[in-house]
């Protein structure tokens, strides 16, 4: 009896393997006849191991293939894995390239990303304008991260304005979605702004909040988030 359990489990196997085969294969051929979503997808196959094996040279010419084809998100992967040379060499020429290619489509990941790139002077002139090019618009779009990074860049004046009052609003942002760095700035805020400065940085995170709403809604978005009290 379990010898032929064993062989049933045997079969179970191969046959699962086999009809993985053949996803793997249909998704090759429709990624050779140029289909942007079977190139993407194997290129995360080839870049996690997921189902293949794992092959940083075969994931970088599929990314490489939908991104020509205009994809976003894999301008963003391609953009990304030649600024941290994961797997191949590092080349922050085509870092930026692609990035922005990806960050001017409104992806946020490749907008923090190059950001950050141009912070950072990895590869290329700093420019904290530069960088809070990019941080800004992916903050405008609702990402954390970014907003954290106008807070910081507000309350230095890094590549912009030195104000109070707008770090407050984008630290304010960025801690209502659960971003403990932006936290920690409006602690530090609390300590030398006045009421009046307070209510002025809440009044825009209100007018920030109510347009964000305004455009999911013309977009049939719900609303995910509660407003800041």
């Amino acid at each position: 009896m379990r010898t032929k359990r064993g062989l049933l489990t045997i079969l179970v196997l191969l046959a699962a393997v086999a009809a993985h085969g053949d996803e793997i294969d249909s998704m090759l051929a429709k990624a050779k006849d140029g289909d942007v979503a079977a190139q993407l997808e194997l290129a995360e196959r080839y870049a996690t191991g997921e189902g293949v094996a794992k092959d940083a040279a075969a994931a970088e010419l599929w990314y490489l293939k939908a991104a020509e084809q205009g994809d976003a998100v894999a301008q963003y992967r391609i953009g990304q894995t030649y600024a941290t040379g994961d797997g191949i060499a590092k080349n922050p020429g085509e870092a930026v390239k692609w990035l922005t290619k990806s960050a001017t489509q409104g992806n946020t990941a490749a907008q923090l990303s190059l950001g950050g790139l141009f912070m950072s002077g990895k590869g290329m002139p700093k420019s904290s304008a530069e960088a809070a090019k990019w941080f800004r618009l992916a903050a405008d779009q609702g990402n954390a991260a970014a907003q954290c990074q106008m807070a910081r860049m507000h309350l230095a004046g890094a590549g912009v304005l030195k104000d109070d009052v707008t770090a407050y609003k984008w630290a304010s942002l960025a801690a209502a979605q659960g971003d403990k760095p932006a936290s920690q700035v409006l602690v530090f805020l609390g300590r030398r702004m006045t009421d009046a400065q307070t209510a002025q940085g809440q009044t825009l995170v209100r007018e920030f909040q109510e347009k964000m709403a305004a455009d999911d809604a013309a977009r049939g978005i719900p609303r995910v988030a509660p407003p800041l009290e």
